[in-house]
C-alpha cells in the first residue's frame, strides 16, 4: 500500500526540529501513493490499493493527469487492486491495466 508511513521515532524527532509541519503528512489518507509522486505528476505506474471516495471519483482523464507528461497511453500502467474502475473505461483508456 502506498502513502505516508510513520517515520522511526529517533529520525522523526530530527525532522520535527527542522520541519515543524512534518507530522502533518500523516493526516493524509494512504492508498494511491505519496504526495510528491502524485502532485509531481511524473508517475509511470499508479496503484489504487484502497477504495477511498477520492479515488472512486477520479475519471480516466483525471487519472491520466498523474502520469509523466508526454508518456504515451500504452506506457501508462494502472493497477486497480480494489476494482474501482469499469472494465470498458479501462480498455478505452489505452493504458495498460491489471485488476487484482
Amino acid at each position: 500500500m502506498g502513502g505516508p508511513r510513520p517515520e522511526r521515532p529517533e529520525i522523526a524527532e530530527q525532522y520535527y526540529r527542522t520541519m515543524p509541519d512534518f507530522q502533518l503528512r500523516l493526516q493524509v489518507k494512504a492508498g494511491l501513493t505519496g504526495y510528491a509522486q502524485v502532485y509531481g505528476k511524473d508517475a509511470d505506474c499508479i496503484i489504487v490499493a484502497v477504495g477511498h471516495k477520492e479515488f472512486r471519483s477520479l475519471s480516466m482523464l483525471q487519472l491520466k493527469e498523474f502520469f509523466k507528461a508526454g508518456l504515451p497511453d500504452d506506457e501508462k500502467v494502472l493497477i486497480d487492486v480494489k476494482s474501482l474502475y469499469r472494465m470498458d473505461e479501462l480498455k478505452a483508456s489505452g493504458m495498460r491495466f491489471w485488476r487484482l
